[in-house]
């Protein structure tokens, strides 16, 4: 549907001709939200209603309109890109010879910024931060690569056609393989997601709509986001995120500070997919040739199950078999307002 409504809206405007969306930066803001949802094997992160590892490619047809209409060099790097695996020469696709240059512009913390509009006529459910601490989507990417690491995090938890995967990990790709599964049409509550599950004294709660960006910061070593989940559950959630840049590797801490007294359960859960090997501190996923490590704190109870209905729009991913491996560490205890709890 993203893409669908984008792609009516430059036939309008090449059609009229009405330029307005070229020139008052809506068309730039798609462009850059293509470029941070775009995995590191160039596909599209299918979140919300979608389903497939790889996404439709309908955003082909708007990136060959909107280079038609601008040239822009970003434009054309996306196309390079996409070209070597998606067909955009048929017939009434707008196809125009690219020249991509290849660029760094899309490496490191990206913040796709929440849209004013968007976030002014969407009174939000919980804690709505300030519109400067609210995002779209978080990426973090080592390079273009197929083989280097890429990660998307969620910003928003409304809308239509949504899902409840804000502050989940909603792509993670490496070594030339996808490992996470995110996107399947119907299946949109929050344990298809790679995210916190919370009960507390048995009761589960809905995400707030927006997320807080806490802070964030970016050397020659790391990067690091810390994103928190507050106003709808007894319990505010903040996701402290490290990329370890020489390591090639990355740390999801999620912590839980109690509003009020209760039971707390917590399930920290990743959706993986490939072979999979139970390690004492944790699971190692392989995909013919490739091998990730989940390494987890190694004091807490993990469990672990396959889901081969989740894993069916997956059929045509070529390196796994089509099963979800549905990965949890898992944490309960008593905790009184303002005591923590923490999982790695």
């Amino acid at each position: 549907y993203h893409w669908l409504t984008w792609r009516h809206i430059l036939v309008y405007t090449m059609a009229v001709p009405d330029d307005t969306f070229l020139t008052n930066g809506v068309g730039r803001k798609v462009l850059e939200d293509c470029a941070t949802t775009m995995d590191n094997l160039w596909t599209q992160a299918p979140y919300g209603d979608d389903g497939g590892w790889s996404s439709s490619g309908g955003e082909l047809i708007v990136l060959d309109m909107y280079h038609a209409a601008t040239g822009d060099p970003l434009a054309a790097l996306l196309l390079g890109l996409k070209r070597t695996t998606l067909k955009s020469f048929r017939a009434g696709a707008f196809y125009g010879k690219a020249e991509p240059a290849l660029s760094t512009a899309l490496d490191g913390l990206k913040l796709h910024p929440l849209d004013e509009a968007y976030y002014r006529h969407n009174p939000g459910l919980g804690t709505v931060p300030p519109l400067s601490n609210c995002f779209d989507k978080l990426s973090i990417r080592e390079s273009l690569p197929p083989g280097a690491l890429y990660l998307l995090l969620a910003g928003v938890n409304n809308g239509g056609h949504r899902h409840a995967d804000a502050n989940s990990v909603q792509r993670f790709t490496q070594f030339g393989r996808e490992w996470l599964v995110d996107g399947d049409y119907p299946k949109n509550q929050q344990k298809y997601h790679s995210s916190l599950l919370l009960l507390v004294n048995g009761e589960a709660f809905p995400l707030p709509d927006y997320m807080e960006l806490r802070g964030q910061g970016s050397n020659a070593d790391f990067a690091w986001v810390t994103v928190r989940a507050s106003g709808t559950a007894p319990a505010d959630w903040l996701r402290h995120l490290v990329w370890l840049r020489k390591e090639a590797a990355w740390l999801v801490v999620d912590e839980v500070v109690a509003v009020t007294n209760g039971r707390f359960r917590l399930k920290q859960r990743w959706n993986g997919i490939g072979e999979l090997a139970a390690l004492p501190d944790g699971w190692q996923l392989d995909q013919k040739g490739s091998a990730m490590r989940l390494q987890t704190c190694g004091d807490l109870a993990l469990t672990q199950y396959d889901d081969a209905d989740y894993g069916k729009p997956w059929a045509g991913y070529p390196h796994a078999r089509p099963i979800v491996r549905v990965l949890d560490q898992n944490l309960e205890a008593e905790l009184k307002q303002g005591e923590k709890a923490q999982l790695a």
